[in-house]
């Protein structure tokens, strides 16, 4: 299913809605989505490969230690663990409710971002795309590229190096 994340507000950056914790508790069966083995670790059963959480926050939290935090980002990537999913990235955008900052302004970007990153994908294969020259912080590096895309691609480029 598709889940639209509401604005939160708390003091927990990243909280889920309620509802999309009610699906995953009840999606959360033995022998559907993971299986207990005899050692006692968990073993998942689900054939998705990724999950990708696109969400925003009122706050800046680039500079915080998430960890620190009960999360969603935590929380999704042991689900993603528990259920056998391999791969977890996010596409967060921040400071939403700063003074000052324009909200639209934002998310206008963050959009203006993700489109170009697909329009500069699009027709690449595989091997080009995992290929893309990034820098310590996983986002591109490349001139051409850098200069429409300033997010991280590093988890997407992970994901296609397991489907070569």
């Amino acid at each position: 299913p598709e889940w639209t994340f509401s604005e939160q507000k708390g003091l927990t950056p990243l909280p889920l809605p309620a509802l999309l914790k009610v699906y995953i508790e009840r999606v959360s069966v033995s022998g559907i989505t993971f299986s207990p083995e005899p050692d006692g670790r968990l073993r998942g059963l689900c054939r998705g490969e990724k999950m990708l959480l696109i969400t925003t926050s009122g706050g800046d939290f680039t500079h915080e230690d998430l960890t620190l935090y009960g999360t969603a980002l935590s929380y999704l990537r042991g689900i993603c663990a528990m259920f056998g999913v391999d791969g977890f990235d996010y596409l967060w955008t921040h400071g939403l409710d700063i003074v000052g900052n324009d909200p639209e302004a934002i998310l206008r970007g963050a959009k203006k971002q993700a489109a170009a990153f697909a329009a500069y994908v699009t027709g690449k294969t595989l091997d080009e795309v995992a290929g893309i020259a990034v820098d310590e912080a996983t986002k591109p590096a490349e001139a051409d590229l850098a200069s429409s895309v300033t997010i991280s691609i590093g988890g997407f480029q992970a994901l296609l190096e397991k489907l070569r």
